[in-house]
């Protein structure tokens, strides 16, 4: 069975909600959260992050995304599970975190967001990896100066 066939078998027993954008806010810069899947089950709503890999051992205490998601959650869903999907390993995996490390996490979002604010953005060079759909397929260009305004 492929990637699609263990996505429909997760999905069962719930039945899809709209994932509506949830918007934190991290000082002067609100961070905007869309969940992959709302599923609403007998015991109520799940939020969910699907990814199409295998998971890593470490994945769900240092992707940062994680934390957003029960950050999310917590916010505008009344503290509703979330859940992992991993098709390649056929997995769903709660995610939870304890109050001491979702405020670590926390604070770690609301430095990172202050950084990009102000135009810092550290370099973080990832030699392993390569970010083919990216524009800047080999390498970054620099970072214009001034500060980061959004658009929308």
């Amino acid at each position: 069975a492929g990637l699609v066939d263990y996505l429909l078998e997760s999905r069962s027993g719930s039945s899809h909600a709209k994932p509506e954008p949830v918007t934190l806010a991290f000082g002067r810069l609100p961070v905007t959260i869309v969940p992959d899947e709302v599923r609403l089950a007998a015991d109520g709503l799940r939020l969910r992050r699907v990814r199409t890999g295998k998971r890593s051992k470490s994945e769900i205490d240092d992707d940062i995304a994680y934390a957003l998601y029960v950050l999310a959650a917590e916010a505008a869903f009344d503290g509703a599970p979330v859940e992992a999907v991993h098709l390649t390993d056929r997995q769903v995996t709660p995610v939870e975190f304890t109050k001491t490390k979702l405020n670590n996490r926390r604070e770690k979002v609301a430095t990172l967001t202050a950084q990009i604010a102000s135009g810092i953005f550290p370099p973080d060079p990832d030699d392993e990896r390569t970010c083919p759909r990216c524009p800047h397929f080999v390498t970054c260009g620099a970072v214009p100066e001034g500060p980061l305004s959004l658009r929308g």
